[in-house]
C-alpha cells in the first residue's frame, strides 16, 4: 500500500485531512531500506509546490489522453 499512498501528491490527492495516514507515510519513509529504495534509479531533489503541480498536471494529461 505504501507505494500507492506515497504517490498521493503526484495523483493530486491531499492527505493532510488524514493526519494518521500522513504520519504513517512519514514513518515508512523514515525506514533506511525504504529511503534507499526510493532513491532508485536516482534520488531527485524535492520539487516546490508549483513545480510539483505542473508535473502532476502533465502526467494527468498523458494518462487521460485519448
Amino acid at each position: 500500500m505504501f507505494g500507492w499512498v506515497n504517490a498521493h501528491s503526484w495523483a493530486g490527492i491531499d492527505i493532510t485531512p488524514t493526519p494518521k495516514l500522513a504520519a504513517w507515510v512519514e514513518r515508512i519513509k523514515a525506514r533506511q531500506g525504504v529511503y534507499n529504495g526510493l532513491g532508485v534509479p536516482e534520488r531527485r531533489k524535492p520539487l516546490n509546490k508549483e513545480d510539483e503541480e505542473k508535473q502532476a498536471e502533465e502526467a494527468r494529461k498523458w494518462i487521460f489522453k485519448k
